[in-house]
């Protein structure tokens, strides 16, 4: 599977879960928590050699 199969897989559970819910969350919330979990991801990147 490719990282764009992936991707909208996980985007098509996300509106399917949206339209259950009544919450909603405004862009700086979710993108802000996409940006703080990107940047613990390269933290944990081991050293280049």
């Amino acid at each position: 599977m490719s990282i764009s199969y992936d991707v909208e897989t996980k985007l098509d559970e996300a509106d399917r879960a949206a339209e259950l819910d009544d919450v909603r969350y405004t862009e700086e919330q979710v993108f802000g928590r996409v940006k703080e979990r990107l940047i613990d991801s390269l933290r944990n990147l081991p050293e280049h050699v």
